[in-house]
């Protein structure tokens, strides 16, 4: 497995087109497609149809398909394939939920913004030193000739 990350270097526009694919594939697979709200057995009172477990299942996968775009050599790709596509779909779902008062979407979604890219930017720093590390004890262990 380090040959595959240390030798070859995979083509910009396959990882970028197999991660945006991925991102969406697992998003649209985990979580449910009407963010709106359910209600609930008390009158009055809605809930989120988006359960916790969901969203831990989405950062995870987000993360790892970010820090293996670092480790593969691409440390900038997730910042366009992973954390953009997840964003848009986050912000088209969360802007067509039918809510109870205002929909704030654009509100929460200005908050989430530089949290989301910052996450998926730190995944994929740690892909990228997993790569540098991995090159790094090649290096030492095999005598330059």
């Amino acid at each position: 497995m380090s040959s595959i990350m240390t030798s070859s270097r995979w083509p910009t526009s396959y990882v970028g087109l197999i991660l945006a694919g991925l991102t969406v594939a697992a998003w649209l697979l985990v979580l449910p497609l009407d963010w709106s709200e359910v209600p609930t057995g008390i009158p009055g009172v809605y809930a989120n149809p988006v359960e916790t477990w969901q969203w831990m299942v989405i950062v995870v996968v987000l993360g790892v398909l970010a820090a293996a775009s670092g480790a593969l050599g691409h440390p900038l790709l997730p910042l366009l394939a992973v954390a953009t596509p997840s964003f848009v779909l986050g912000c088209s779902q969360a802007a067509t939920a039918t809510v109870s008062g205002a929909n704030l979407w654009v509100i929460g979604a200005l908050f989430a913004l530089p949290v989301h890219y910052a996450g998926v930017a730190v995944a994929s720093a740690i892909g990228a030193l997993v790569r540098w590390l991995l090159t790094r004890r090649d290096r030492i262990s095999r005598p330059s000739r």
